[in-house]
């Protein structure tokens, strides 16, 4: 299933280089960790092969609006309208929504994620925001060691730290 979500995602990445604006393509170029569109496939075969799989194991581990809503307890039109207010990051394959999965705990969403995803700029792709998330920076520390927004939010730490950090997220510069 993994290599048919990689294809996949190789074939939606192919359709939307083509009519992104430069700022977009930044974005996708950014998410594989490198300017790897512009590059030759011979260069970028590591980096952009690192992304779609990153992407698959996103798109694979994600959840549907009824799932999450069946997870946390909640109807389908709760979960709607928390992706329309942004309180819940979501992104569109095949015309479904996906809800990725490091949002949600066993039962419950992480803790303040929703207002840290109304702060995030709108139309990051997932796996940049993933790593955003998941990343450890030297602007959230602990006892000396730098935290990842995400593990920040699991620990009930403050959330406007992150909060403010979310609204300087930059991928278009």
């Amino acid at each position: 299933m993994a290599n048919e979500l990689v294809k996949q995602a190789a074939g939606v990445a192919s359709q939307a280089r083509a009519g992104l604006p430069q700022g977009e393509l930044k974005t996708m170029e950014s998410a594989a960790g490198t300017a790897a569109m512009g590059l030759k496939p011979a260069e970028t075969t590591g980096a952009l092969a690192k992304g779609k799989a990153r992407f698959a194991a996103i798109l694979e581990h994600s959840l549907d609006p009824n799932s999450a809503a069946e997870r946390l307890g909640v109807s389908p039109s709760r979960i709607r309208q928390k992706m329309s207010e942004r309180q819940l990051y979501s992104f569109v394959i095949d015309g479904r929504r996906r809800l990725p999965a490091f949002q949600f705990l066993q039962d419950r969403l992480v803790p303040n994620i929703e207002a840290v995803n109304q702060a995030l700029p709108e139309k990051l792709h997932a796996v940049a925001i993933e790593r955003w998330y998941k990343t450890p920076t030297a602007e959230l520390e602990a006892h000396g060691e730098p935290l990842s927004p995400l593990d920040w939010l699991e620990l009930g730490r403050d959330p406007e730290a992150v909060v403010a950090w979310a609204g300087e997220f930059d991928t278009f510069g």
